[in-house]
């Protein structure tokens, strides 16, 4: 995982930090957002077979653009049940607990959360106006809830993670998506028995996931605000101009006729 932002950084530092300043239109509620299906393979890291204990999964996301770098959204993950980690995890099996076979649930773990995602090519490169580069990278860190059966287990999850996106059009765009997902309190049978919260950021209650993302996207993303002709705001300016050499005009004759009535 730590080679993942390792590359990620790399890519970011290579590209150009002089991005421009642009005053954007504001999008309406209604705009920037866009909805996917993901699909994939998850696999635990608190056991030793890797890929033995690998199983399908799949997903739902939508999010909503704020800003050319920064989005927020909800998702949903289901764990297809064709490998079962409760029966290999020894410490639920030194606890005694009798789970001599797997859940009957077609789907027997699930999370669902909210998370932010960072687009590092907008954030150092900038962004263009009413553009979609043909690949960026967003950062992405979440939050929700896990739930695992047969035991119906409920916990606390943090996620992090990467996108590798492809925006093959404005509207479509394809995603690589490796996540670390983090249990973060432990289970009635399975506790973490850890003194701080930081310890949790363990292997061993950790599960890594890598997911395809197809994405579409509703909106026109951002446009630059326009800022008007420039001769149209040069005759403009030389009437205002204009304007205030007779308002001038005014204040003197005004002025000279006050003196002749005080004369007089």
């Amino acid at each position: 995982m730590k080679n993942i932002f390792l590359i990620g950084a790399l890519a970011c530092a290579a590209m150009s930090a002089s991005a421009q300043t642009h005053v954007y239109k504001a999008p309406s509620f209604d705009q920037n957002w866009s909805i996917g299906l993901d699909g994939g393979v998850m696999t635990s890291f608190d056991h030793h077979a890797f890929w033995g204990d690998m199983r399908g999964t799949f997903g739902l996301h939508i999010q909503k653009q704020l800003s050319p770098v920064f989005a927020i959204g909800v998702e949903s993950t289901f764990g297809v049940n064709t490998a079962s980690w409760v029966e290999n995890n020894p410490a639920v099996i030194a606890a005694g607990y009798d789970l001599t076979g797997n859940s009957s649930a077609a789907i027997d773990r699930f999370y669902v959360g909210a998370y932010g995602g960072f687009n590092l090519f907008n954030l150092f490169g900038g962004h263009r106006c009413g553009e979609r580069r043909l690949f960026d990278m967003e950062l992405v860190a979440g939050a929700g809830w896990g739930y695992e059966d047969p035991l119906h287990q409920n916990y606390f999850v943090t996620k992090a993670g990467l996108n590798f996106n492809f925006n093959f059009s404005k509207e479509f765009t394809m995603s690589l998506k490796p996540a670390m997902n983090f249990n973060m309190t432990g289970t009635e049978y399975d506790r973490l028995d850890v003194d701080q919260t930081s310890a949790a950021y363990s292997k061993r209650k950790s599960v890594f996931s890598f997911m395809v993302g197809f994405t579409y996207n509703f909106g026109p993303g951002f446009v630059c605000a326009e800022t008007g002709d420039e001769a149209e705001l040069a005759e403009l300016n030389a009437r205002i101009n204009a304007l205030r050499g007779e308002l001038d005009a005014c204040m003197a004759a005004t002025a000279a006729n006050k003196a002749k009535v005080a004369a007089l």
